[in-house]
């Protein structure tokens, strides 16, 4: 098989990328996808912008200050799509998963990266992120990307119910896309994956093999011997006892087979 001398995969998959952005755009009331380079058909650069309740910072008293509109630039440079693409945001954020000073990266757990993951599902993680649907703040790993904000979710807004995603407290609750709308299906867009942790592996159980009991061996029982006893007043006399100790009378000797 022989390879047009024109072709570029990366830029071929950029398009399919293309494709699957103008999607969301048409099924989202609350986000919106425009490409930040000269390429019409194939970009490598888009700003997307989120129109939903995020927190952009804290005040004096550490309460949150909220924002409506968030803007983030994705960059998807030639390593992409076998690895993730690069990800800065641009409004003021609070997020223990976005840096909220420069340079303002945000974290999408890279190493659990799938090169068959698409920009649309970047852009659903980065709005559930803004609305604290998703957020890790323990200091573990994948480890958060701004200790400052994931001490300020662990020592303040989650005891004070500000956000908590154990209990389903976020910020907003205004879906990606339309409902009753899906993304899946069409015939320009392929499935799209979610990163998720590998599956347990699976331990046989061990057969130990006991070492057999012994038996014990068998005593075979000795016939009990015949007593005597005495024809006068029915006493057990002893074998070769001649009267009985009880009576005094004379006792006959048995002779035993």
């Amino acid at each position: 098989m022989t390879t047009a001398p024109d072709y570029d995969p990366w830029r071929d998959r950029l398009g399919d990328e293309k494709r699957r952005l103008d999607a969301v755009n048409r099924a989202s009331d609350y986000v919106r996808i425009r490409a930040a380079s000269p390429s019409n058909s194939a970009p490598d650069r888009y700003i997307v912008t989120f129109e939903c309740k995020g927190i952009v910072g804290i005040d004096s008293m550490r309460w949150p200050v909220y924002g409506y509109t968030h803007e983030i630039e994705i960059y998807c440079d030639r390593d992409f799509p076998l690895k993730a693409p690069n990800l800065k945001w641009i409004t003021p954020i609070w997020h223990p998963n976005i840096q909220h000073l420069e340079p303002k990266n945000v974290c999408i757990n890279k190493n659990e990266w799938l090169g068959a993951t698409g920009l649309d599902w970047v852009c659903e993680l980065m709005f559930d992120m803004v609305q604290y649907r998703n957020y890790h703040a323990l200091h573990e790993k994948p480890f958060p990307l701004d200790l400052e904000v994931a001490r300020w979710v662990l020592d303040f807004a989650e005891p004070n119910n500000i956000v908590n995603k154990r209990t389903g407290k976020f910020i907003d609750d205004r879906p990606f896309i339309r409902p009753g709308t899906s993304l899946m299906g069409s015939s320009d867009r392929e499935p799209k994956l979610a990163i998720v942790p590998p599956p347990p592996v699976r331990k046989e159980p061990k057969i130990r093999f006991l070492a057999p009991i012994p038996t014990p061996p068998v005593v075979s029982a000795q016939p009990a011997e015949p007593e005597q006893t005495c024809p006068r007043c029915g006493a057990v006399v002893l074998r070769n006892a001649r009267q009985c100790a009880v009576c005094k009378a004379p006792i006959r000797r048995v002779t035993f087979l």
